[in-house]
């Protein structure tokens, strides 16, 4: 996801901390500005989500959705010596 401009990433940080959907959001560096992590029932409800939360946000430059089809592994970060 990609955000316009400094006024409408404050708007968009705003929006996503109100957002039920959204469990995680991540502020990154490379391609994209920010990797969000979105719950949805089913694909429908995901792209009822996507064109009322992004593609209607003038904010919003550009987005691009990557679905996970099953979990291989999830664990606790080591811990740092």
């Amino acid at each position: 996801m990609n955000v316009s401009n400094s006024v409408g990433d404050e708007k968009f940080r705003k929006d996503v901390r109100n957002d039920t959907a959204v469990s995680q959001c991540y502020s990154v560096s490379g391609d994209f500005d920010y990797v969000l992590i979105v719950h949805a029932k089913d694909l429908q409800s995901y792209e009822e989500w996507g064109m009322r939360t992004l593609l209607a946000a003038e904010h919003v430059a550009s987005y691009t959705s990557t679905l996970v089809w099953s979990q291989i592994k999830r664990g606790e970060p080591p811990v740092a010596p």
